[in-house]
């Protein structure tokens, strides 16, 4: 998840970036742009984690060390 996207100025080289960024570092995780002042995207992110959350099995959740990260 991204956050602050209201002050960003080039979106698109952002975007990128951040998905970069989540593949790389974080597994593939999905990359989420956010604005809490514009509220762009806040329920589509909270969703998108509880469902990412709920899909694994219990059994890959205690065995899997790849997480993730919310910042």
């Amino acid at each position: 998840m991204g956050t602050r996207y209201d002050l960003v100025e080039n979106k698109e080289l952002a975007l990128k970036k951040g998905e970069e960024f989540a593949k790389d570092k974080f597994n593939g995780c999905p990359f989420i742009p956010t604005s809490a002042k514009e509220n762009y995207n806040i329920d589509h992110a909270l969703f998108t984690a509880v469902d990412l959350f709920r899909n694994r099995k219990a059994s890959e959740r205690k065995r899997s060390r790849s997480r993730c990260v919310l910042i």
